[in-house]
């Protein structure tokens, strides 16, 4: 899957991390999947979104593609227990990174898995 592992200690250089080898990753063709709340929240809960990945997009020249999921119903995030269920992934339309500031861009994000959120509770 090669991560790009960033140390949270240091903000400034993780965010320089993830800029620099995302970028090269996307270049070859791979996907980069970010988790923009930073850390998992209780199910049903949305955190902030951090706009790394956002400007991780602009920069590259790259569409947001944002994801709706229940995982949390069936993996908290407060245990390492593992429940059996059925985890519902939702997706978005793509966002033109081109069109939007990367605020702009994690608040489009924010605001529809936020409505998914509301209208499906996963």
């Amino acid at each position: 899957m090669r991560p790009i592992a960033i140390k949270r200690s240091k903000p400034t250089a993780a965010m320089r991390q993830v800029l620099k080898k995302g970028q090269a990753r996307l270049k070859c063709g791979l996907k980069v999947v970010i988790y923009p709340e930073g850390t998992r929240n209780p199910s049903g809960e949305l955190g902030s979104f951090k706009t790394g990945g956002a400007a991780l997009a602009k920069l590259a020249g790259v569409d947001v593609v944002a994801l709706a999921h229940n995982a949390g119903a069936y993996w908290p995030a407060d245990s390492w227990l593992k429940y059996p269920g059925t985890i519902e992934v939702h997706i978005a339309p793509p966002l033109d990174s081109a069109a939007y500031s990367a605020r702009e861009l994690a608040e489009k994000a924010h605001s529809w898995v936020s409505a998914r959120l509301e209208t499906t509770g996963s």
